[in-house]
């Protein structure tokens, strides 16, 4: 085998570097602004990243969280309440920025510092776990392990986001005696009895999706965002305290409250759930995939709806219609004040997106994404900033007096993202901005002189020495003759000159032509391996069959030994996967021995499992192949994982 060195994947980043959100310490990298702060105009490599092989990024306001092909988890950036998972004892960049923080009573100024990790270093806090997804919330972290699917917090206490409420012991910021944290990570109590998929954090919450297609949700109730659909009147988040201390107290539903230093009378908008529990009205459907928004979710069940709950601000639940939902009666003075303030508590189906077969969604601050089975990008929420990719905005609703602050109540389809030559795969939504990952789709070139001569050849019997007799018993048809020739095949397949040379031998020298049988290859896949023979190329093959053919063909190749036309055909296939065909293309590449394809196929089964599993086709072919179902259950969490690392896990 030939020796290769290994591709390592690299971290880029741009942009404002305070609280050393770049990951670069070298000034003379950067540029200043018009403010005086570090920035990058153009994207920089960041060098401790470089041998890491990063597989997954999470990223908030100011922090970063790495995770590499190993499972290490890197950490960077702003370092306040233990986000970054150093521990108390580590000892941080020793640099400072300070900023001009309001004090919440008066107008004066107070100078507060805190402390960053300028430069990307490793957890190792989770360097005894093997870790598949990181996600980041306001002040606090969570991760996700390989295999079993544990679930890891750190960072700020406040609000039960660590996932319990016992916080004996923890300590406090520096600059602030209540603001207590988890500085190292720690398992979240209650989720160990679950195989979780998948982790999601909003701003003072989280979700999670558990093997079982459940979500359990836990941290601030505010907008009803953890979905507690039995307590009519939950009450939104009210005023801000800025304070992240608390001493849990329960109440009768359940719930806890903060209770702030010097505070005696409890008020509702403190309201929380800090243990992990089933968001009952999601419980009917199988999830998929979550995503978590500041204040508002969006759940994506495993026959491609969506179900959106949480604070109803510019249209994110996909609807116009407010009537009869919650608000927030202590801010609520105006009409203005409850139209922001209103939320919806209780899991919805989004109408907007019914019968189109979502596979991803996700939540920014004010607008949502959502990725369809064929590759539509569907958005909807506020049209501001152009985040919604769909142009023209006027005659669009606004909210209240604002009429700058307009949006989209329905989903629409992304104008710019329906291109013929490429597929979405995956989105995401940012504060005010969107991106969208896309793969190109095969387009066939032009017509060439070679093809043709090719067409001409293949379709001309006066000059061919070489006559294929391709049964077409599957297919339903009689025998079908195909015209080639000795000099085209020998040149170019090691395996029809040994065929040749063989027939030659058996008919005699001075024979003008040869007949040769093939069976097991429809006539119409084996034209095509004809026509890249002539060619080097593929013919143009309708886009809704290419994939049934493609496969035909993949087969033909590995069984004729044409190993440059298998290697194409892989690709073509891999750009073509999806739901409906993940299935037969893991299958049919398993028994050619297409490796490259197998894995392609696999991690596309891995990534969207959610929605496979309850596809009858998908299940016929675990059920016939124990070697995928085996795979799936051991890799769940790990979908960065190459294939033969996984089969050397089995072995």
């Amino acid at each position: 085998m030939e020796a290769h060195s290994e591709v390592l994947s690299k971290v880029f980043t741009w942009g404002s570097n305070i609280y050393g959100a770049l990951g670069i310490l070298n000034n003379d990298e950067l540029n200043e602004d018009d403010d005086g702060d570090m920035c990058a105009y153009l994207p920089q490599c960041v060098p401790e990243l470089m041998h890491q092989d990063v597989v997954q990024l999470a990223t908030t306001e100011h922090r970063n969280l790495a995770v590499t092909r190993s499972g290490n988890v890197w950490a960077w950036g702003h370092a306040p309440c233990g986000v970054l998972g150093l521990g108390r004892d580590h000892q941080r960049q020793q640099r400072r920025l300070s900023i001009q923080v309001p004090h919440d009573d008066e107008d004066e100024d107070a100078v507060m510092s805190y402390f960053f990790q300028a430069t990307p270093i490793i957890v190792e806090g989770l360097q005894g776990h093997a870790i598949a997804q990181v996600a980041c919330g306001h002040r606090h972290s969570l991760a996700l392990t390989k295999g079993h699917g544990c679930v890891l917090a750190w960072g700020s206490a406040r609000h039960g986001v660590l996932g319990h409420g016992d916080l004996t012991g923890l300590p406090h910021e520096d600059q602030d005696d209540s603001a207590v944290f988890q500085p190292t990570p720690s398992i979240v109590p209650g989720t160990d009895k679950y195989e979780v998929l998948q982790v999601a954090c909003g701003y003072s919450h989280n979700l999670v999706v558990t093997r079982t297609g459940d979500v359990l949700a836990w941290g601030s109730a505010k907008y009803g965002v953890l979905g507690l659909v039995d307590r009519a009147g939950l009450p939104s988040w009210g005023s801000s305290h800025g304070c992240d201390a608390y001493q849990p107290k329960p109440t009768v539903d359940g719930l806890v409250h903060e209770l702030l230093p010097g505070q005696t009378t409890l008020t509702d908008d403190q309201l929380y759930r800090p243990t992990p529990t089933l968001v009952p009205a999601l419980q009917p459907h199988i999830i998929a995939q979550v995503s978590c928004g500041s204040c508002h979710n969006l759940a994506v069940t495993s026959h491609g709806d969506v179900y959106a709950w949480g604070r109803a601000y510019c249209g994110v639940l996909g609807s116009e219609d407010r009537a009869g939902l919650s608000s927030d009666e202590k801010t609520a003075s105006t009409d203005w004040t409850a139209h922001r303030s209103q939320y919806q508590p209780n899991p919805t189906l989004l109408a907007g997106l019914h019968g189109h077969h979502v596979v991803q969604a996700s939540c920014g601050e004010y607008h949502n994404l959502a990725v369809t089975q064929n590759g539509t990008v569907l958005a909807w929420g506020s049209a501001s900033y152009g985040m919604l990719g769909v142009g023209e905005v006027s005659g669009l609703p606004h909210e209240g007096i604002d009429e700058s602050d307009v949006y989209q109540p329905n989903p629409v389809i992304v104008p710019g993202l329906s291109c013929v030559k490429s597929a979405v795969v995956s989105v995401a939504s940012g504060t005010s901005h969107s991106v969208a990952v896309l793969l190109p789709r095969y387009i066939a070139p032009e017509t060439s002189f070679e093809e043709d001569i090719a067409q001409g050849m293949m379709h001309d019997p006066t000059f061919a020495d070489v006559e294929f007799v391709v049964s077409d018993a599957d297919e339903g048809g009689a025998p079908v003759s195909v015209m080639a020739h000795k000099a085209m095949l020998c040149a170019r397949s090691e395996y029809f000159r040994r065929q040749l040379t063989g027939s030659l031998r058996e008919a005699g020298a001075g024979s003008a032509s040869v007949r040769i049988e093939v069976v097991d290859i429809p006539s119409w896949a084996f034209q095509i391996v004809l026509h890249w023979i002539y060619t080097d190329k593929l013919p143009v093959i309708d886009h809704s069959t290419a994939p049934a053919k493609l496969i035909a063909v993949l087969r033909a190749s590995d069984k004729l030994q044409l190993l440059k036309l298998k290697a194409l055909v892989q690709i073509q296939l891999a750009e073509h996967l999806c739901a409906s065909n993940a299935a037969e293309v893991w299958h049919c590449a398993h028994n050619a021995n297409a490796q490259e394809l197998e894995a392609s196929a696999f991690m596309y089964i891995l990534t969207h499992f959610g929605v496979l599993r309850s596809n009858p086709a998908f299940q016929e072919v675990c059920m016939a192949n124990p070697e995928l179902a085996s795979m799936l259950l051991t890799n769940m969490t790990s979908p960065e994982e190459t294939l033969l690392q996984k089969r050397k896990k089995l072995a």
